[in-house]
């Protein structure tokens, strides 16, 4: 049975859940990275309340924002590769026709997919949405439809539960290539696109929404944790998450969520410096976090 404790409404993990060394740069947890028994957490075992083990949750108009991602921007490079996985759990109540989860575009514009380098988005079921989650690299208007690719939310994160997300795509000219989304490991779809929007300006991140000044709307209602982002399309096949992604060479950026102590900033580990200034620190409160699931 595991133990809790919780402290100012803060979730913190057993000591345990530290994160792991991966020895291949898969990103998914093999015999030798997976928590042995001596790690797992039973009756006897203690909770160190010094560990960190949180995320982030947002709400309303909450948000964090790095102004200058250029870094993590694809525009129309005709070789560029890019992996997004995080692990996420819908929490909080439906505020919006369209939540935009993270998005990279200059942070004062419209969301909109003309403004928008690449953005992963939902829409809540009927009547508010029409219950479609969004990877999107571009404008609705392309042909094959890969360019805004739609997926059933239901199959995504409709039982509010952690799962882990992870978004893939691979140019083969400035405006064509392939994309896939994988939840949990498992590929829900697969694509080729025709039209990639460029980039507008100086690229900012958002984490949490879309836009700075449209409040409650397109702003994600619900909780991140363990995001990483690569440089390479780290995943063809079905793979086993990891429940800690490490820092490679192909690691752009890397926001674990775990500062010692919560504040206006998320910290990038991955050494790149694309750190997130949040504009409401209160995404520390009331957290959970992956490693509420990662079996004992």
């Amino acid at each position: 049975m595991r133990r809790f404790i919780y402290p100012l409404i803060l979730a913190l993990s057993p000591a345990g859940c530290a994160p792991t060394d991966d020895d291949d740069s898969s990103g998914s947890v093999d015999d030798d990275d997976a928590v042995d028994d001596d790690d797992a957490v039973d009756d006897d075992d203690a909770i160190d309340e010094d560990f960190n083990c949180r995320a982030v949750g947002f709400t309303a108009n909450q948000h964090a924002v790095v102004a200058d991602a250029s870094l993590i921007a694809l525009g129309r490079d005709p070789s560029a590769s890019l992996t997004v996985e995080f692990w996420a759990k819908q929490t909080w109540a439906v505020l919006s026709e369209a939540q935009y989860l993270m998005a990279v575009k200059p942070v004062e514009l419209p969301a909109s997919s003309a403004n928008t380098d690449w953005g992963v988005a939902w829409s809540p079921p009927a009547p508010i949405g029409d219950d479609t989650a969004v990877w999107g690299t571009g404008s609705g208007n392309d042909p094959t439809g890969c360019a805004y690719q739609r997926l059933p939310w239901s199959d995504v994160l409709g039982d509010q539960q952690w799962h882990h997300l992870a978004f893939t795509i691979a140019a083969s000219a400035p405006e064509s290539g392939e994309k896939a989304v994988f939840v949990d490991g498992q590929e829900i779809g697969r694509c080729t696109y025709s039209m990639k929007a460029d980039v507008q300006g100086m690229p900012g991140f958002m984490l949490g929404g879309a836009t700075s000044n449209n409040a409650g709307a397109l702003h994600w209602s619900g909780v991140i944790d363990e995001l990483r982002i690569s440089s390479t399309v780290r995943y063809t096949t079905a793979f086993t998450p990891d429940w800690f992604p490490p820092v490679d060479g192909d690691t752009l950026a890397m926001w674990r969520f775990d500062p010692t102590e919560p504040g206006p900033t998320i910290e990038d580990s991955s050494g790149s410096g694309l750190h997130l200034g949040l504009n409401d620190t209160t995404v520390w409160n009331e957290l959970q976090s992956v490693c509420d699931i990662i079996p004992e």
